[in-house]
């Protein structure tokens, strides 16, 4: 089914013989800046720049060991799949591997344009012809990998990278470290992703699927349009139960431009079953993400906008306090007056790009004893406010916040001044997910939904 020197080892791993692109002297082909310009838990990124042709790259280097397990596999995995997607102008291109003693350093195209987080900090939200044109061109990347029965798991705004500073200048879709082959024979079984894009079937331990992504295209087309989260809770808990009884609505300050067939189309990709989701086919033919295409009008100037709010299923509490979460490309200084995510460079050493990879949420299938792991490669995707209150409002319009690069504290927030409260979320993993809370909520399944049930992490 693949091409040659790539085969299918098991639970969703592809295995790559990489030799034809393997360069043994990088330092030899490339200039390799040694001040990275992206820095995660286990990894950096450094501009390297071909001596010969001065094309610029951006040079990946992966720790093959990290707390004490070997990752080479996964390395292994994400190049094969960087390999069989080379054809495609959606996804990010591989053009060599270099090998030290400790790390794994992928060199791939250098995108300029950052990551689409960044310009919805910036922005605080997209108009809906350019969340058609985002989704669409994401869609198109997941289409290419559907094919291949490869499932990408963490569709989010900080793995989407622009080709300039537009998203009409074209979109590629990146890390693929927690990707996984889906095959009949075998059904893949992980607790992987982000928390506000998860979707259902991953929290409770069922098998993923390819419409697993769909579920994530549909939470990036409701943050794209609004700029908060629809599934965000006051704690990841609270987060977790939301998404597994898939309380959705769509308040009217949010959605007030919306056109229905945008409506439609979140509410089609967001169901809790797989099989009642659009499969990306589908996505590409929903009359919202054509209607665009080719100069046609959008449906937000053709339609008038849906009756607000829309309630699906239960309704999902709301928060009662606004917050501001990082970008994962910090900038400087908050702008004169503040998007809805602004972040200060301070709490960039927040950002360990940690996917979450806990305990999964039904206790007949793992015991609460079972330790966590960690998938460290992809950044988490910050927790975007459901509703701001009318006095961060108000504030917004009338005052700039400065933050107190000082006042950090362990749990992510900090101090501003005068009167406004930045949260940061932190990144999920073991240890913030015992320390934090000291309790695991273990949700098992009834008529009813989700039933709570509270074991004690030991």
């Amino acid at each position: 089914m693949y091409a040659d020197g790539i085969t299918h080892k098991g639970q969703g791993f592809l295995e790559a013989d990489y030799t034809k692109v393997l360069v043994k002297q990088l330092d030899e082909i490339f200039d390799v800046e040694t001040s990275p310009f992206a820095r995660g838990k286990f990894g950096t990124v450094r501009r390297a720049v071909h001596k010969k042709t001065g094309v610029q790259y951006a040079a990946k280097f992966l720790r093959r060991r990290r707390r004490d397990q070997c990752y080479t596999k996964d390395i292994n995995h994400e190049i094969a799949v960087l390999m069989l997607c080379a054809d495609s102008k959606h996804i990010i291109n591989l053009y060599a591997v270099h090998e030290t003693r400790l790390e794994t350093a992928l060199v791939l195209e250098l995108v300029h344009g950052g990551e689409l987080q960044t310009l919805l900090d910036i922005e605080g939200c997209l108009t809906e012809e350019q969340t058609i044109i985002c989704l669409r061109e994401i869609l198109k990347a997941l289409q290419y990998m559907h094919k291949l029965n490869i499932a990408h798991l963490d569709v989010k705004p900080q793995n989407i990278l622009m080709n300039g500073e537009k998203v009409e200048d074209g979109l590629k879709l990146c890390d693929f470290g927690i990707s996984r082959v889906i095959n009949k024979s075998s059904e893949v079984r992980e607790i992987v992703g982000t928390p506000d894009y998860v979707a259902p079937e991953v929290l409770q331990y069922d098998p993923v699927s390819l419409r697993t992504d769909i579920w994530s295209v549909g939470v990036l087309a409701y943050v794209l349009l609004s700029g908060c989260s629809p599934f965000a809770g006051d704690t990841k808990q609270e987060t977790f139960l939301n998404i597994s009884k898939c309380n959705l609505t769509f308040p009217e300050d949010l959605f007030e431009t919306a056109s229905s067939a945008a409506i439609d189309f979140i509410t089609e990709t967001l169901q809790i079953k797989p099989h009642e989701r659009l499969n990306v086919e589908e996505c590409l033919s929903h009359k919202w993400i054509k209607s665009s295409e080719n100069g046609t009008e959008s449906p937000a100037s053709t339609e008038s906008s849906v009756e607000k709010p829309v309630v699906i299923e239960n309704e999902a509490p709301t928060c009662d306090k606004p917050e501001i979460v990082r970008s994962s490309t910090p900038t400087n200084q908050l702008p004169a007056t503040p998007p809805r995510h602004a972040t200060p460079k301070s709490v960039e050493k927040l950002n360990d790009k940690e996917n979450l990879h806990c305990t999964p949420l039904r206790s007949n299938i793992l015991s609460p004893s079972v330790e966590a792991s960690v998938f460290p490669d992809a950044p988490t995707t910050p927790k975007v406010i459901r509703k701001a209150s009318p006095l961060y409002s108000n504030l917004r319009k009338t005052a700039a916040v400065s933050v107190n690069p000082d006042a950090v504290d362990l749990n992510g927030s900090f101090g501003t001044s005068p009167i406004v409260t930045i949260v940061v979320q932190q990144p999920l993993s073991a240890e913030t997910l015992f320390d934090d809370q000291q309790q695991l909520v273990l949700n098992n399944r009834n008529t009813n939904g989700c039933q709570q049930r509270i074991c004690s992490p030991d």
